[in-house]
């Protein structure tokens, strides 16, 4: 769960605006309650987290010691001034899940949320807690019996569902404690019960194909992946070494004979296995491969960009995608775009690439910036700038302009037309994220 660290980030900036929205064409949508279409977190004076809506005006009042953005739920994660305990909030600032967790996390819909409550054990050091599963109006549907409790949704997931975790009292060959792996769907139902499997979570998107990614021991001591329904039924037999899960086109990547291809939800083989490494598609309809060449195809398996690299990441909204080459057992980085187009050549370090911007490092204290405007074209910041964010949702960056007595925040559009100016003192703020 990404926090605002701020804090630290912002220690040095104070903000003064005036309290005005530019009437230079907003790109929310309208309805009946638009003060809550778009939400930016800013941190205040006295480093407290707060929200902004699109007009400036503090909807929420800066008094958390931690804020995470708006989630499509709805809900805020917030941590108070005292213990460091966690909770959500609503887009009024009502309280719906109290501050009394020691951690949390939620499924990428929203719909579910896991939350931590005292410490089950520790495991090299770390804090392992127990965990419950909460439906996002505070309803507890589980015990707190869980060691792990983690939505491996990093795309749409219409089937509501949690991968969840038992610490068993077995270890492997290494010494490592076996979990126990299970999936959970919105009524707190074990729809594939805690059992002696293997279900990859964190990064690994579970989709909308109703399948999931499952691996299992054989009776020759191989572990086997295959596919299973939330009815605990197997759908695709257990013979793949590796697996991802099915992306929105109905394709996953599977690994057999120590070669990747794509299968479709039948289990039929729709692109050969010949690569040594594959990635799920992307919301664009690529997907990175690896065999001679790093390689973007499409469902057809036609390569459509390549490269000498051996890593590389879904493109996002903008078109920019993350490339890494690897050499000497590290990965240098770099950014492409959607025509294969070099945006930041991999091993530069001074140049780093989130969200429509490009941050280049002049000195330890120094940078300047680009920005991707409406026309796909990178162009220089406005030196009167010195520092931006990446844009959100409503397609604004906040960004720090020079002053004399003291510096201050405004948001700005792709084509650097300011939005909004704030009213308040603020040492930092992030992009806005849409609220549902």
């Amino acid at each position: 769960f990404n926090f605002i660290a701020l804090i630290l980030l912002f220690a040095s900036i104070t903000i003064v605006g005036c309290n005005k929205k530019m009437d230079s064409g907003s790109t929310h949508e309208e309805n009946a309650d638009d003060s809550f279409n778009y939400l930016a977190c800013v941190v205040d004076e006295n480093f407290k987290c707060g929200f902004i809506n699109e007009y400036g005006d503090e909807i929420i009042s800066c008094k958390y010691k931690l804020a995470g953005n708006f989630q499509k739920n709805g809900l805020a994660k917030v941590s108070d001034d005292t213990k460091t305990k966690y909770g959500y909030i609503d887009k009024t600032g009502k309280e719906i899940i109290p501050l009394e967790y020691d951690d949390s996390c939620q499924s990428s819909d929203g719909e579910l949320l896991a939350l931590a409550k005292g410490v089950k054990s520790y495991e090299n050091d770390r804090p392992i807690y127990n965990w419950a599963i909460f439906n996002n109006q505070g309803v507890q549907l589980t015990d707190f019996k869980y060691q792990y409790a983690i939505s491996p949704s990093a795309q749409e997931n219409k089937y509501n569902v949690f991968v969840v975790a038992q610490k068993s009292n077995s270890r492997d060959v290494d010494g490592n404690i076996i979990y126990n792996c299970g999936v959970i769907n919105n009524e707190g139902e074990e729809v594939i019960p805690i059992g002696e499997q293997i279900i990859d979570y964190g990064d690994e998107p579970i989709g909308n194909s109703g399948l999931i990614g499952v691996g299992r021991e054989q009776e020759d001591g191989s572990l086997k992946y295959g596919f299973m329904n939330f009815k605990n039924e197997v759908v695709i037999p257990f013979i793949y070494e590796q697996v991802h899960n099915f992306s929105d086109n109905g394709l996953a990547a599977v690994q057999k004979d120590g070669l990747w291809g794509y299968i479709n939800m039948s289990g039929k083989t729709v692109i050969p296995f010949q690569y040594k490494s594959a990635n799920s598609f992307g919301k664009n309809g690529l997907a990175f491969v690896k065999d001679n060449l790093g390689r973007y195809i499409n469902a057809n398996g036609d390569t459509i960009i390549s490269g000498d690299w051996d890593i590389g990441d879904e493109f996002d909204e903008f078109g920019i995608a993350s490339v890494g080459i690897t050499k000497d057992d590290s990965t240098e980085f770099g950014q492409i775009n959607a025509n294969g187009d070099i945006i930041i050549a991999c091993g530069n370090t001074d140049e780093i690439y989130h969200g429509g911007i490009i941050q280049s490092k002049i000195s330890d204290e120094i940078f300047k910036y680009q920005i991707l405007d409406t026309d796909n074209t990178f162009h220089e910041l406005d030196d009167k700038y010195t520092w931006a964010t990446e844009f959100g949702d409503n397609h604004w960056a906040a960004v720090k302009e020079k002053g004399n007595e003291a510096d201050k925040i405004v948001f700005i559009d792709q084509n650097q037309n300011i939005k909004l100016e704030s009213n308040k003192k603020y040492r930092g703020a992030t992009p806005f994220k849409r609220v549902y």
